[in-house]
């Protein structure tokens, strides 16, 4: 009888199957069973947590210049050279002023010559006032006797006037009864009042006036008698016109002419004063303009010397200052760092000639971005490392300065600060770059982790505590943050417990 085991042994599918379930069961075991998880752990301590605000800044003299010309030229002289110690206002450098002092007598001669002018228009301007007022004062010396003539006219023709009228002020009855038109009867006869009363106005305002009246009293005059004028021209006027229309036949021929005669006596008499009268008065005003225009033009003339006057003083001292400007002096005492050019170059304002550094120590300048200006003040403390000095020397400094306002650096607004070194060191030089670490913040003595430790959830801080192989998560408060890493732990943790930081 046949094994029965052998015989499935025999199948070669079998072997197969039963292979494969062996190598499943090795990775199983090899494999498949879980491993324990192995952590990075920290323990928590007791320190100093250091915030810090780093920058490169650059080793400046504290007192410094650039010195260039003002004014374009040759440089003639150049008494100093690198390394020389200078005063201050010591002269440095000077160009060749041969055609800056040309220049100069030039200004003077002008503003000579302006001075004069500005003389002359002003004297030209008194000229004008003093003929003005002679001009004036022949019409105001002449005005009485003018006024005496327009009075007598004003009498031949009020004379004239009164010889058609009674005793009674009224009209000629011969005259009156040869008018068809009562009205023009009645016209004449107000006007014999009207006229009385202007002349006797007339005779009151002339004979008042003296001789000696002043310019206000003969134009006040001139004004008031230009009414009681018309009023008797206007009341020969209404005469005329009454005794034109006496009717043929009434009274004879040579009798009427004569009467005509008479009236155009009168009218001519009183013509004449009115024409006087507004002869002075436009005499007066015609002067008047006249004498505006004049000194006007003289005052124009005088303002234009004047403003000409000035205008070569600044040229003056424009062509003084351009004199002065070709000397270089030095600004304070110091050192003469660089020399950029020679006796016999060509400059202009814009060529640095010397530089010139101050006796006032070194600082150090750094720019710091606007995200961390907020955490420095003046009198923090920082560390300082030169590349000159390597790595591994180390620094002191306090910051001494800070700028108000930004400075653009590269489009981003920065805010410089100035340090200064706590101690001297003779191999420092201006110009070394200089990394710095400012001190904003430090807290001694605190507990303290690694911030690799810390997670956030929340806005809530939580560090994991292995307890056995348990994990937990603990909630923390923290405080200052350290540029090393650490931040400091103000709740939640003792000194000693060791924290989970990440896993191996």
């Amino acid at each position: 009888m046949k094994n029965p085991i052998k015989m499935l042994w025999s199948k070669k599918w079998l072997r197969r199957v039963l292979y494969l379930i062996l190598v499943a069961i090795a990775l199983f075991f090899i494999f498949g069973r879980a491993k324990e998880p192995v952590y990075e752990m920290l323990t928590v301590s007791r320190g100093t947590v250091v915030e810090t605000v780093s920058a490169t800044g650059q080793v400046r003299s504290k007192s410094f210049a650039s010195l260039r010309f003002k004014t374009p030229g040759v440089i003639a002289q150049m008494p100093v050279n690198v390394g020389d110690l200078v005063s201050s206002n010591q002269l440095l450098a000077a160009l060749d002023t041969s055609e800056l002092s040309k220049k100069v007598i030039q200004a003077e001669a002008d503003l000579a010559v302006a001075d004069v002018a500005l003389e002359n228009s002003r004297q030209d301007l008194r000229d004008a006032s003093t003929k003005n007022e002679q001009t004036l004062a022949v019409l105001y010396d002449g005005a009485p006797s003018i006024f005496s003539e327009i009075l007598n006219s004003s009498q031949q023709a009020q004379a004239s006037f009164a010889t058609f009228y009674a005793a009674d002020g009224r009209l000629l009855s011969q005259i009156a009864n040869a008018i068809l038109d009562s009205q023009l009867v009645i016209d004449a006869n107000n006007a014999k009042s009207a006229a009385d009363l202007a002349i006797r106005a007339l005779l009151k305002e002339i004979e008042n006036l003296t001789a000696s009246a002043n310019a206000q009293q003969i134009q006040a005059t001139i004004e008031i008698i230009s009414d009681p004028l018309a009023k008797i021209q206007q009341a020969i006027s209404t005469l005329v016109n009454a005794v034109s229309s006496v009717q043929t036949g009434t009274i004879s021929a040579s009798t009427l002419d004569a009467y005509k005669d008479i009236l155009s006596s009168a009218r001519t008499n009183i013509n004449s004063a009115v024409s006087k009268a507004n002869t002075l008065a436009s005499n007066l005003r015609d002067a008047k303009v006249k004498n505006s225009l004049a000194i006007h033009a003289a005052e124009a003339t005088e303002r234009a010397a004047a403003a000409n006057l000035e205008k070569q003083k600044a040229s003056v001292a424009v062509a003084k200052q351009n004199q002065s400007d070709a000397y270089l002096r030095a600004p304070f005492a110091g050192t003469i760092s660089v020399k950029s050019k020679q006796v016999g170059e060509q400059v202009t304002s814009a060529d640095q000639v010397l530089y010139i550094l101050g006796e006032g120590g070194l600082e150090i300048s750094a720019n710091i971005p606007e995200v961390d200006i907020a955490k420095i003040k003046i009198g923090d403390s920082a560390k300082v490392k030169f590349d000159a000095y390597g790595k591994e020397r180390v620094f002191e400094a306090v910051v001494a300065e800070m700028d108000p306002a930004e400075t653009i650096v590269d489009g981003i607004a920065t805010y410089r600060i100035k340090l200064k070194l706590v101690t001297a060191d003779p191999g420092i030089r201006s110009g070394m770059t200089a990394e710095l670490s400012v001190i904003t913040a430090q807290h001694d003595d605190v507990l303290k982790v690694s911030q690799r430790a810390i997670k956030v959830s929340g806005g809530e801080s939580n560090v994991r505590i292995l307890s056995g192989q348990t994990v937990t998560e603990q909630n923390i408060k923290t405080g200052l943050r350290g540029s090393d890493g650490s931040i400091e732990v103000t709740e939640g943790l003792t000194d000693g417990t060791a924290v989970i930081v990440g896993e191996k």
